[in-house]
Protein backbone atom coordinates (compact mmCIF):
# COMPACT_ATOMS: atom_id res chain seq x y z
CA UNK A 1 0.00 0.00 0.00
CA UNK A 2 1.29 3.74 -0.83
CA UNK A 3 0.42 6.53 1.20
CA UNK A 4 -1.64 8.81 -0.56
CA UNK A 5 0.69 11.16 -0.77
CA UNK A 6 3.52 9.83 -1.57
CA UNK A 7 4.63 9.40 -5.53
CA UNK A 8 4.73 6.51 -7.40
CA UNK A 9 5.93 6.05 -11.00
CA UNK A 10 6.51 2.66 -13.72
CA UNK A 11 9.74 0.86 -12.79
CA UNK A 12 8.29 -1.63 -16.03
CA UNK A 13 6.12 -1.79 -18.60
CA UNK A 14 5.66 -4.93 -21.23
CA UNK A 15 3.58 -5.93 -23.85
CA UNK A 16 2.86 -8.80 -26.06
CA UNK A 17 1.64 -10.04 -29.06
CA UNK A 18 -0.77 -12.99 -29.74
CA UNK A 19 -0.71 -14.36 -33.27
CA UNK A 20 -3.00 -16.40 -34.54
CA UNK A 21 -1.89 -19.58 -36.42
CA UNK A 22 -3.48 -21.75 -39.00
CA UNK A 23 -3.32 -25.27 -37.40
CA UNK A 24 -2.84 -26.65 -40.52
CA UNK A 25 0.09 -24.68 -42.00
CA UNK A 26 1.29 -23.34 -38.95
CA UNK A 27 1.80 -19.50 -40.07
CA UNK A 28 -0.24 -16.62 -39.54
CA UNK A 29 -3.33 -16.54 -39.92
CA UNK A 30 -5.73 -13.17 -40.59
CA UNK A 31 -8.59 -12.85 -38.11
CA UNK A 32 -11.63 -11.02 -37.68
CA UNK A 33 -10.76 -7.25 -36.59
CA UNK A 34 -11.63 -5.80 -33.39
CA UNK A 35 -14.81 -3.65 -32.72
CA UNK A 36 -13.43 -0.94 -30.13
CA UNK A 37 -16.30 0.45 -28.95
CA UNK A 38 -14.54 2.61 -26.01
CA UNK A 39 -12.00 5.60 -26.67
CA UNK A 40 -9.87 4.34 -24.35
CA UNK A 41 -9.51 0.86 -26.25
CA UNK A 42 -9.28 2.99 -29.29
CA UNK A 43 -6.27 5.00 -27.76
CA UNK A 44 -4.46 2.09 -26.59
CA UNK A 45 -5.02 0.12 -29.73
CA UNK A 46 -3.84 3.00 -31.63
CA UNK A 47 -0.93 2.84 -29.34
CA UNK A 48 -0.12 -0.62 -29.73
CA UNK A 49 0.34 0.16 -33.91
CA UNK A 50 2.34 3.17 -33.59
CA UNK A 51 4.87 0.81 -31.22
CA UNK A 52 4.29 -2.07 -34.17
CA UNK A 53 5.46 0.70 -36.81
CA UNK A 54 8.00 1.95 -34.15
CA UNK A 55 9.74 -1.90 -33.47
CA UNK A 56 9.16 -2.89 -37.84
CA UNK A 57 11.52 0.52 -38.49
CA UNK A 58 14.00 0.12 -35.71
CA UNK A 59 14.23 -3.58 -37.17
CA UNK A 60 15.06 -2.02 -40.46
CA UNK A 61 17.98 0.08 -39.29
CA UNK A 62 19.49 -2.64 -36.88
CA UNK A 63 22.44 -3.50 -38.85
CA UNK A 64 22.86 -6.60 -36.86
CA UNK A 65 19.91 -8.18 -38.20
CA UNK A 66 20.74 -7.52 -41.65
CA UNK A 67 24.46 -8.73 -41.75
CA UNK A 68 26.60 -10.04 -39.13
CA UNK A 69 29.68 -8.10 -37.59
CA UNK A 70 32.99 -7.75 -39.70
CA UNK A 71 35.59 -9.24 -38.16
CA UNK A 72 37.24 -5.71 -36.68
CA UNK A 73 33.78 -5.63 -35.26
CA UNK A 74 33.63 -8.57 -33.86
CA UNK A 75 37.49 -8.16 -32.25
CA UNK A 76 36.05 -5.01 -30.55
CA UNK A 77 32.75 -6.73 -29.60
CA UNK A 78 35.22 -9.21 -27.70
CA UNK A 79 37.27 -6.76 -26.13
CA UNK A 80 34.23 -4.84 -24.78
CA UNK A 81 33.27 -8.09 -23.19
CA UNK A 82 36.20 -8.96 -21.70
CA UNK A 83 36.53 -6.07 -20.10
CA UNK A 84 32.91 -5.91 -18.52
CA UNK A 85 33.77 -9.16 -17.34
CA UNK A 86 36.96 -8.54 -15.79
CA UNK A 87 34.77 -5.72 -13.80
CA UNK A 88 32.59 -8.00 -12.63
CA UNK A 89 34.42 -10.58 -11.53
CA UNK A 90 36.66 -7.83 -9.75
CA UNK A 91 33.32 -7.17 -8.14
CA UNK A 92 33.12 -10.78 -6.86
CA UNK A 93 36.64 -11.28 -6.27
CA UNK A 94 37.33 -8.80 -3.12
CA UNK A 95 38.33 -9.62 -0.19
CA UNK A 96 35.72 -9.78 2.60
CA UNK A 97 37.98 -8.83 5.48
CA UNK A 98 38.13 -5.49 4.12
CA UNK A 99 34.91 -4.96 4.58
CA UNK A 100 35.03 -6.54 8.37
CA UNK A 101 33.42 -2.90 9.42
CA UNK A 102 30.35 -3.53 7.56
CA UNK A 103 29.36 -7.22 8.81
CA UNK A 104 28.58 -8.89 11.75
CA UNK A 105 29.79 -12.29 12.46
CA UNK A 106 26.70 -15.25 13.80
CA UNK A 107 29.24 -15.84 16.66
CA UNK A 108 28.95 -11.84 17.83
CA UNK A 109 25.21 -12.06 17.58
CA UNK A 110 22.73 -12.78 20.16
CA UNK A 111 18.76 -13.19 19.89
CA UNK A 112 16.68 -11.05 22.49
CA UNK A 113 12.54 -11.24 23.26
CA UNK A 114 11.08 -8.02 22.82
CA UNK A 115 8.47 -7.85 26.06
Amino acid sequence: NQDKDSASRDLLTSSFYMVALNPKTGKPANINQLLLKKEEDQRAFDEAEDRKKLKREHQKQNLFLKDSPTDAEKVLLHDIFLRNQKRENAKHSRNPADDEDQYVRMKDTSRKSIS
